[in-house]
């Protein structure tokens, strides 16, 4: 293996001219990586204060659910969201839709949680339905 990169290391080097720096190369048996891995606990949701961790969730999850107001759904026959509300049987089969959405966000986390505290309030103001919120 270490012949093979010492190869490419001289193929690759005088085609890289002076575009790139020089490349960062260490070998590692799956041991030392496993060991490194380890050593590295911290996970980057970790790192971040939980307020500003919330914050990037529910905004990655308004632009998810924005853009999936207007794309087939399931759940409502393979209709968009936005073309079910133009009848009282998609409205209510919206209503059913966004209910099972916040009831599954919230289904085994803490109220605390950046899934669980998301508020899908909007979405039933967007469809304009917001009178079948129970």
């Amino acid at each position: 293996m270490a012949d093979r990169a010492v190869r490419a290391q001289a193929l690759l080097t005088p085609l890289r001219d002076e575009l790139v720096w020089p490349p960062m190369t260490e070998i590692q048996t799956v041991e030392q990586m496993m060991l490194s891995s380890a050593a590295r606990s911290i996970s980057p949701a970790e790192e971040l204060p939980p307020d500003l961790q919330t914050s990037f969730v529910h905004e990655g999850l308004s632009s998810h659910y924005c853009a999936a107001l207007d794309q087939p759904v399931d759940m409502l026959g393979g209709k968009t969201p936005r073309a079910s509300v133009r009848t009282q049987a998609g409205r209510d089969k919206v209503a059913a839709w966004l209910m099972f959405l916040a009831t599954e966000s919230r289904r085994g986390r803490t109220p605390d949680d950046s899934m669980a505290s998301y508020d899908f309030a909007w979405m039933w103001t967007e469809l304009g339905i917001t009178d079948l919120r129970r």
